[in-house]
């Protein structure tokens, strides 16, 4: 029972971990996103990489062609200076 207890407590600390490597990922992105001036730079990156939004619905949401959304998102990565920790 004890093994039990120790593999449950391990397997709470692995988890732990991971989401808060995830919220700092996260946390990266965001910061990242946050240097464009363009805000429909940043919300389309914050739609993709945030919300995890499909491409057709960022689209449909703004109200522009997947082909608009597919350039306007290559234009703002190119812009993007990424930090790598």
């Amino acid at each position: 029972m004890i093994n039990y207890v120790i593999k449950l407590e391990d397997l709470e600390n692995s988890i732990l971990s991971l989401r808060m490597e995830a919220i700092n990922v996260c946390n990266n992105i965001l910061e990242t996103i946050s240097t464009l001036e363009d805000e429909t730079y940043q919300t389309i990156l914050h739609r993709r990489y945030i919300l995890f939004e499909a491409w057709e619905q960022i689209a449909d949401s703004m109200g522009y062609s997947i082909q608009w959304v597919y350039l306007t998102h290559g234009e703002a990565l190119a812009e993007l200076t990424i930090k790598k920790d």
